[in-house]
């Protein structure tokens, strides 16, 4: 039984990619999950994850470990709020597998994980499809091994496929920079990819404001950035977002790296003021 179970931790046939190619493919998702990082809007943990990471990794115990989840959830759940907090990010990450495991069914859900260090576990509910997860680490770090029934599995920028509902993992201690990234599927789940909740979002005239020339440096005319964002008309007909991206209490390079996000996302409302000292970063 022991020999079976670790059987199916094997990794799938390979994609052709080469560890830098992987690491050039995950470039994208690693920004974005930095910019989210520093965004200060990263989700807090939930109940039942938290029951399974190391206390003292986490955030809410004075680490800076976190963890949320994207996409479809099985009826009865709360849509997860980092749907609609990191959009970009999380249609990256779900077009990641596709790049990864381009023979894989597409996932429904991805658990994000950043600077966690995982106890030993089996996951909650039960796999439907596929019902094999799929994991990746990205960052500049050393040690953060997958340990699956006793074997141990580099994964920085080696993905890994087992099956997380029936085989006991967990993660070995790492110093500097680790994310993950862990797609599946949960039962009830299995007719609603992930990646359709994020549709490609299509250049538009629309945009009323100029793109801030010191967060972005420059986006080219390829670029995903548009207003999908709902506008106003004023009494004057000028166009107004009705919803707009706040700088409070952000800081240089954080504040241009959450800017550059916001406005890939669709945004063209940016607000800030003098008392907040960051107008540089913003690009006013």
């Amino acid at each position: 039984e022991q020999k079976s179970m670790l059987a199916q931790a094997k990794p799938s046939p390979e994609s052709g990619c080469k560890l830098d190619e992987v690491e050039e493919a995950c470039k994208d998702v690693l920004r974005l999950l930095r910019a989210a990082d520093r965004s200060g809007n990263w989700p807090s943990i939930s109940k039942g994850r938290e029951k399974v990471i190391e206390a003292e990794t986490l955030v809410e115990n004075g680490g800076t470990g976190g963890s949320f989840t994207f996409g479809s959830m099985p009826a009865g759940l709360e849509e997860p709020a980092a749907n609609k907090l990191f959009p970009e990010l999380a249609r990256s990450a779900f077009e990641l597998e596709l790049k990864l495991r381009p023979g894989r069914a597409p996932s429904s859900t991805i658990a994000v994980n950043k600077h966690a260090q995982f106890r030993p576990h089996i996951d909650s509910g039960a796999g439907a499809g596929q019902s094999i997860s799929l994991i990746v680490a990205l960052g500049d770090f050393t040690g953060g091994e997958l340990v699956v029934e006793g074997e141990v599995h580099d994964i920085r920028y080696r993905p890994r496929e087992f099956n997380g509902w029936t085989q006991r993992h967990w993660t070995k201690p790492f110093e500097g920079e680790r994310y993950s990234l862990v797609w599946f599927t949960p039962r009830g789940c299995e007719d609603r990819p992930g990646l359709q909740l994020f549709p490609p979002v299509m250049p538009s005239s629309s945009s009323s404001l100029p793109l801030a020339s010191s967060a972005l440096g420059h986006l080219s005319s390829s670029s995903s950035s548009s207003s999908s964002l709902r506008e106003v008309t004023l009494s004057n007909k000028m166009a107004l977002p009705s919803l707009g991206y706040g700088s409070f209490q952000m800081k240089d390079s954080s504040c241009e790296d959450a800017i550059y996000s916001a406005l890939e996302a669709g945004y063209r409302l940016i607000d800030t003021a003098s008392i907040y000292k960051n107008e540089e970063s913003v690009g006013s």
